[in-house]
């Protein structure tokens, strides 16, 4: 068989293989590895979740660094432990509750080696969360500027970094554990009630649409006012544009350069000040 051809192959086959590399929180009690504990305290309204990696490649884990942008329960972080389950911990949490009412979560390890097999999954962190309310729902998406990556020393020899896949998604309470708390898979369905939450106080009324957005964003401000300030914020609450318009007139920006995340929108008045939460998608 042609030399160049068993090469092409095995390129295509090592990039099938990385494409399966993926991570997840999975709720403590749907861990299936003996040596872990679950945390959970339902009577504490407190609920433990791990992190599942499943690696497209055998060999040694040596570190792993992942990074979530998650909501504020009540302009507070409502993570009471991340720790990693198998390494040297090299976590932290980096708030902005207070100005875009999310946090970044780093949940990462190293000075560690474990061995990983390719296809099977292996579990490397815990994170507990403890909510004010029992119907607080906390959306979590990966941090595209913090990346996810692992790194890995192959048995054949030669290091490697997989960057695996996370899908984005909204914890909250059902019918699984205490009452009950299970991941629920982030979809357009969840996204409905963000786009429908208008303020209608006092005939005052802000609303964005689509949402999630992809390329243009549409927005809807009715007010007394003649005109209104209008500032575009990134999850950290960091100001990326800012303009004056008049109100009761339909704009459309552009977002297509912008990375897929969520974003804010404030707009403020004399006498009112408004914020909304919209997604971006690639």
């Amino acid at each position: 068989m042609n030399k160049l051809f068993l090469i092409l192959l095995a390129s295509f086959l090592m990039g099938a293989e990385l494409d399966a590399q993926q991570m997840q929180w999975v709720p403590g009690d749907q861990v299936s590895d003996p040596s872990y504990t679950d945390g959970t305290d339902c009577q504490a309204n407190l609920l433990c979740y791990t992190l599942a990696y499943t690696p497209a490649q055998t060999g040694v884990l040596t570190s792993y660094t992942t990074n979530f942008l998650v909501d504020c329960d009540a302009g507070n972080s409502a993570i009471i432990s991340n720790k990693t389950l198998v390494m040297g911990d090299n976590s932290r949490q980096e708030e902005a509750c207070e100005q875009a009412g999310i946090l970044l979560l780093n949940s990462s390890g190293n000075s560690g080696k474990i061995t990983v097999k390719a296809g099977q999954t292996t579990y490397l962190h815990e994170i507990c969360i403890q909510t004010a309310s029992k119907t607080t729902e906390l959306q979590f998406v990966s941090d595209k500027v913090g990346a996810m990556t692992t790194s890995l020393n192959r048995r054949n020899g030669g290091a490697v970094t997989e960057r695996p896949d996370f899908q984005p998604f909204i914890f909250k309470r059902n019918r699984s554990v205490c009452d009950e708390a299970l991941v629920n898979p982030f979809s357009n369905s969840d996204l409905g009630g963000i786009e429908g939450q208008n303020e209608a106080a006092d005939g005052i009324q802000l609303s964005l649409s689509p949402n999630p957005a992809i390329s243009e964003l549409q927005i809807r401000f009715d007010d007394v006012a003649a005109t209104a300030n209008y500032q575009l914020l990134d999850a950290t609450g960091r100001q990326l544009r800012e303009w004056k318009a008049a109100n009761r007139v339909s704009q459309t920006i552009d977002v297509s350069q912008l990375p897929a995340g969520f974003y804010y929108l404030n707009v403020s008045t004399d006498k009112e000040e408004l914020s909304r939460k919209f997604v971006v998608r690639r």
